[in-house]
C-alpha cells in the first residue's frame, strides 16, 4: 500500500466514525467527498400468505409440536378455515403420557425424551383431541415462559425408578404420580369477553360434549342427565 493509499483509506475510516457517532472530524481532500450512499433494500409484496401468530417454545424441547401445529393453523387458513391458536402443551402432555406407558412396558428399552415428530399431532388429536391454547397453556408453575429443564429431569428420574421395580414388581399407582394433574373431562374456560360460549353451542351448565375419533360432534348434553353415561357407553361399545 503506498503512502496516497494510505491517507485515502485512513480518511474513509475517520468520515465513517464521525457519521456513526458524529461530527467531531472534518476530513478533506483534494476532491470534494461524495454523498453518502443511501441505497437500500426495498421489497414488493406480489402475493401475501396469512399465518397465525409466532409462537415461543422459550427452553423446552418441542420445536416438533411448534412447527407441526403452526403449520396445520396456517393449513386450515389456507384453506378458508377461521384462524385458530391450539395448544402445543396439551399435544405435548399427552405424548408424555403415552411415552411413559411405552417406556415402563419395555422397562427402558424405548426413548422417552422431550423430542417428537410432527406425525405426534395427528395421533395426539386424532385420539385425545385438541384445545385453544386459552383453555391449556401448560403454564402455572412459576415461569412466564416454557422451561421443561426440571420437568424432563424429574419424569425421566421417577420413570427409571418405577422400572428398577423396587417392591420386585409393578405397582398400580406408578402411571397416576406421572398424571397428578389429570382433569377427566377438558374443561373450556370462558374468561371475560371471550366468544367461547357461542362457538361451543354451549346454553348452560354443564355443556358435556362428545367428540368421536373422526373429530365429528357425537352427543351434546346439557346439565346433569343421568342418561348421559348411558349414552357414553354405548357410543364406546359401538
Amino acid at each position: 500500500m503506498n503512502y496516497r493509499t494510505y491517507l485515502v483509506a485512513l480518511a474513509a475510516a475517520v468520515a465513517y466514525n464521525a457519521a456513526a457517532f458524529g461530527n467531531f472530524a472534518t476530513v478533506s481532500d483534494d476532491k470534494a467527498a461524495e454523498p453518502a450512499d443511501t441505497t437500500s433494500f426495498v421489497f414488493t409484496d406480489f402475493a401475501l400468505v396469512p399465518t397465525t401468530s409466532v409462537k415461543d417454545q422459550n427452553k423446552s424441547g418441542t420445536c416438533w409440536c411448534f412447527a407441526g401445529t403452526s403449520m396445520f393453523e396456517d393449513e386450515i387458513v389456507r384453506r378458508g378455515g377461521k384462524p385458530l391458536d391450539l395448544s402445543e402443551m396439551f399435544t405435548v402432555r399427552q405424548c408424555y403420557l403415552d411415552k411413559a406407558d411405552r417406556y415402563v412396558r419395555m422397562y427402558g428399552g424405548t426413548n422417552f425424551a422431550a423430542g417428537g415428530s410432527i406425525m405426534d399431532l395427528p395421533y395426539v388429536w386424532k385420539n385425545y383431541g385438541a384445545v385453544p391454547e386459552e383453555v391449556y397453556s401448560g403454564l402455572g408453575y412459576g415461569e412466564e415462559k416454557h422451561v421443561h429443564g426440571e420437568l424432563d429431569a424429574v419424569l425421566k428420574a421417577y420413570l427409571d425408578a418405577v422400572i428398577r421395580k423396587p417392591n420386585k414388581r409393578l405397582s398400580t399407582a406408578w402411571r397416576k404420580g406421572v398424571e397428578k394433574y389429570k382433569i377427566p373431562w377438558i374443561n373450556v374456560y370462558n374468561p371475560e369477553n371471550s366468544t367461547l360460549l357461542s362457538e361451543y353451542g354451549v346454553q348452560g351448565f354443564p355443556t358435556k360434549i362428545i367428540i368421536s375419533p373422526q373429530g365429528k360432534i357425537a352427543n351434546i348434553t346439557v346439565g346433569e342427565d343421568p342418561n348421559f353415561f348411558n349414552t357414553l357407553g354405548i357410543l364406546i361399545n359401538e
